[in-house]
């Protein structure tokens, strides 16, 4: 039955690539597009369960069920998203809808994003300025998807609709909303031009790193940073590191100049975030001053061979992404060229979400300046 439906989605994704050939709205077709979806996201999850065997071992023999339908602004079917099983939950997976041909946007090792508690709903909302006998809230009316951190879930009453973000909790209005992951021909044409600098038709590698989030330190841009720290640290001699974590984090708020008050409350600037990681590891009890970093404001496509040769070099990254203006660590990286499937995925640990293993679609950031920041950290 499993090569059946590999040949399926193989078939499929042939008559997608021929000019002229359109496939049938769902109603018409004995294969609907849900089933579509499941199967690439089983498939990439097959795949990926294969390389990381020994640092995820819950995903040996899962599988993805619970579909749920995410639209963009205009209203278009543009992602599903599935839980990952395996004798409980043991993760999650967006894969586009068509429109995006059933590309992996997005994996992780923690809970899918859930639709909130209505108090939970209710108080996100009174934030925004709305009365509480205004915000007599039902059933979300939709889900949204408008890019990477961008869940969430349509509130409509009082002639509005609010949008009330599954991951980070905050209310804004629809109207407010933009998506911030390039429109479909964009991110098609620019994924068809990507070029692996060897033969090969996959890689995987990962750096021994974690998320991490203190009791009172929660902050992602010295989160990420600590992430960083702790695995040059551990794994790579620099013993005299600031120990513990919590120290290095305190460290790091203050050398990358964490925002402490106000509408910014808790941000780091992309420009502080390098020159704050290379002070820390200077003022540590090592005194180091080997190290480095390197900033990109503006990541595009080909910039992904440039992530994979540093984490082969072992050079991890912050990852800035201006939707929730979150900072991640990149710790590793996935890509494969088969007949099922293109992908460019980036490995990550989330401090907003407690993963470790955050999979992320390289060529689902826009690539434009301001809105994505790259900072990789160097030990020369």
């Amino acid at each position: 039955m499993k090569r059946l439906l590999l040949v399926t989605a193989i078939f499929i994704s042939v008559l997608l690539l021929v000019p002229g050939v359109v496939l049938a709205d769902n109603s018409q077709t004995t294969i609907g597009e849900t089933d579509l979806a499941r199967e690439a996201a089983q498939l990439w999850l097959d795949d990926i369960s294969g390389k990381a065997a020994s640092e995820i071992p819950q995903w040996q023999g899962a599988i993805v069920t619970s579909p749920q339908s995410y639209n963009n602004l205009d209203g278009e079917l543009n992602a599903y998203l599935f839980t990952i099983e395996n004798r409980g939950v043991v993760g999650y997976i967006l894969v586009s809808s068509a429109m995006y041909e059933y590309t992996m946007f997005q994996a992780g090792t923690v809970n899918p994003p859930a639709i909130p508690e209505l108090d939970t709903a209710k108080e996100a909302i009174e934030k925004l300025g709305f009365k509480s006998d205004e915000t007599m809230l039902g059933r979300p009316v939709d889900l949204l998807y408008t890019g990477i951190d961008g869940f969430y879930a349509v509130y409509e009453f009082a002639n509005e609709k609010v949008a009330v973000n599954l991951i980070y909790g905050g209310a804004t209005l629809v109207s407010d909303l933009s998506m911030s992951m390039p429109p479909p021909e964009q991110y098609l044409s620019a994924k068809k031009s990507m070029q692996p600098p060897s033969i090969l038709t996959t890689g995987y590698k990962t750096l021994n790193m974690s998320c991490w989030k203190g009791s009172g330190r929660g902050w992602c841009g010295p989160c990420s940073g600590v992430s960083i720290g702790a695995y040059y640290r551990d794994y790579c001699g620099y013993e005299d590191l600031y120990d513990p974590n919590a120290d290095m984090y305190d460290e790091l708020y203050d050398t990358m100049e964490t925002v402490e008050s106000g509408l910014f409350e808790g941000t780091t600037w992309p420009w502080n975030y390098g020159p704050g990681f290379v002070e820390m590891t200077e003022n540590s009890e090592g005194e180091y001053d080997n190290f480095d970093w390197d900033d990109n404001w503006a990541p595009g496509p080909d910039d992904y061979w440039t992530i994979v040769s540093d984490i082969d070099n072992g050079w991890p990254s912050g990852l800035a992404i201006l939707a929730e203006f979150h900072w991640r660590a990149i710790r590793g990286y996935y890509w494969v060229e088969q007949p099922w499937g293109n992908y460019y995925d980036i490995i990550c640990t989330n401090s907003a979400t407690n993963d470790s293993f955050e999979f992320l679609d390289w060529m689902e950031l826009p690539g434009e300046p301001d809105v994505t920041w790259l900072v990789a950290i160097y030990d020369e």
